[in-house]
């Protein structure tokens, strides 16, 4: 019961952090970009 709830945590705390990453990494793209030109 604990190990799944732990589980399924790691899950959701993995997924945010990929979330994050992505966000961060389209933003400083569009920033570079947008200096670019």
């Amino acid at each position: 019961m604990s190990f799944l709830s732990r589980l399924q945590w790691l899950m959701l705390l993995h997924l945010l952090l990929a979330l994050l990453a992505l966000a961060l990494s389209g933003f400083s793209w569009s920033v570079s970009w947008s200096s670019s030109t």
